[in-house]
Order: structure tokens, then sequence, then C-alpha cells
């Protein structure tokens, strides 16, 4: 499933159950970001490169 349909049925079920409830909507939204950049979705892969003196600093 990607992320864009994932929300966008979360969204709905909140729509329909809590009507627009913003605090819901938000944290719906805030959890799907982070669960795409955790890679939970088949359509996303995002890779996060460092500068080598970020990388340094990092460790």
């Amino acid at each position: 499933m990607s992320a864009e349909a994932d929300l966008k049925i979360r969204l709905d079920a909140i729509r329909s159950v809590e009507g627009n409830s913003q605090a819901s909507i938000d944290a719906a939204i805030a959890r799907n970001i982070l669960h795409e950049d955790l890679g939970y979705f088949t359509n996303v892969r995002t890779d996060y490169t460092l500068r080598a003196a970020t990388f340094s600093r990092a460790r």
C-alpha cells in the first residue's frame, strides 16, 4: 500500500467517526510521515546522505 492511500483511508475513517478533529488529523499525518520515513510503505525509498563533516560529528 502506498503512503498516500494509507493516509487517505485513515483520514476518511477519522472524519467519519470523529468529524474534523484537528488533533486526530494532525496525529495521523505525523504518523504517516514517520512510517513513510521508516520504510513501512511499498512505494517509498528514502535515502539519507550525510556530508563527510556531518558524518564525522555524528559518530
